[in-house]
């Protein structure tokens, strides 16, 4: 007997099947979905997304940010188990059970955390759409990391780190799963290049290489670096080009939202946590 999930009503439920997915069997449930309310308005905004911060969003007015620190952390403790994993199975004798056991050990803590990566990517596009609906957003812009995978090739010191990052960041599962929830309400997305997007100065124009997360410019601007590639990710969208004279978007105006995990609990029973 298999309880019903509490979240789901029995009366939605269309049909249901066991299948064989990942070495375990999982349920299937097709369920009818009602159809969801449309964004009433014309308004558009810029979304800059980031390994610090997961999403950025900014209309000009009103500012948002989703932190993907929880995101990096889980990312970061799989790469090092998997590490783990790999220096013990290749010190078994091939074929041995030992060395068996321990592949199926890799291949389930692999498919747990990916879920927990799922979980965490559906939570940030969530927060992403309902703030896009509470803001009456018609058409939201992405930048895409075009441009900084290229840069990285030209590095020399830091390249081997920018890019093991750069792997992890699952920036592609992010915009289908944003593209995905905004469609159904009616909200429409565009993808932007986004070079020059985090450094090119609101105020005066002109662009300089920033190394943190704080926006400083030589005319004397400050402000939240992030937040100015928000902006200017909808002004290149909107403008064709970045507008000056503008006042930088300030950090005590902005909504700040976290994604909460549960703590994973390894093989010892030692509690972790995720963030």
């Amino acid at each position: 007997m298999i309880p019903q999930p509490k979240h789901i009503d029995f009366h939605t439920i269309k049909s249901a099947e066991i299948v064989w997915h990942k070495d375990q069997y999982w349920m299937h449930i097709a369920v009818e979905v009602p159809k969801q309310k449309q964004v009433q308005g014309n308004k558009e905004a810029g979304c800059d997304l980031g390994l610090i911060h997961a999403a950025v969003l900014s209309d000009g007015k009103n500012h948002f940010i989703v932190t993907g620190r929880e995101l990096r952390s889980l990312q970061r403790y799989r790469n090092k188990k998997f590490k783990e994993l790999q220096k013990l199975i290749g010190r078994k004798k091939p074929g041995s059970n030992k060395r068996q056991k321990l592949i199926l050990r890799k291949r389930r803590f692999l498919e747990k955390l990916e879920r927990r990566i799922e979980y965490l990517l559906h939570t940030i596009s969530k927060m992403v759409t309902d703030w896009c609906v509470e803001n009456h957003i018609k058409a939201l812009y992405i930048g895409t990391p075009d441009g900084v995978q290229k840069n990285t090739k030209k590095k020399k010191k830091t390249r081997k780190e920018i890019r093991q990052q750069l792997s992890n960041w699952s920036f592609g599962q992010l915009i289908e799963k944003i593209t995905y929830k905004l469609k159904l309400r009616g909200v429409k997305v565009q993808l932007v290049e986004e070079s020059y997007t985090s450094g090119t100065c609101p105020s005066c124009g002109e662009f300089s290489k920033q190394w943190n997360r704080n926006f400083h410019c030589p005319c004397g601007a400050k402000g939240h670096r992030d937040l100015v590639g928000a902006v200017n990710i909808l002004d290149k969208s909107i403008n064709k080009q970045f507008k000056n004279n503008q006042e930088l978007p300030k950090i005590e105006d902005t909504k700040y939202r976290r994604v909460l995990l549960t703590p994973i609990v390894p093989h010892n029973g030692a509690k972790r946590a995720v963030a």
